[in-house]
């Protein structure tokens, strides 16, 4: 058994909020909630799904 994580498998979950204190307190969160997903931030409205490939 490895630590390494296979992407294939990995969920990644966009955090969209303007404030920056509040995105880092949930991606905080969240990330020792759930250990096997990716986390990203965005500060502002849907823009960023073009980066993530989703269609939202």
């Amino acid at each position: 058994m490895t630590n390494k994580t296979e992407s294939r498998g990995q969920k990644t979950v966009l955090i969209v909020e303007d404030q920056a204190l509040m995105r880092q307190t949930l991606r905080d969160f969240l990330q020792g909630a759930f250990l096997s997903c990716n986390f990203r931030e965005a500060a502002i409205g849907m823009a960023p799904a073009a980066d993530t490939g989703a269609s939202w």
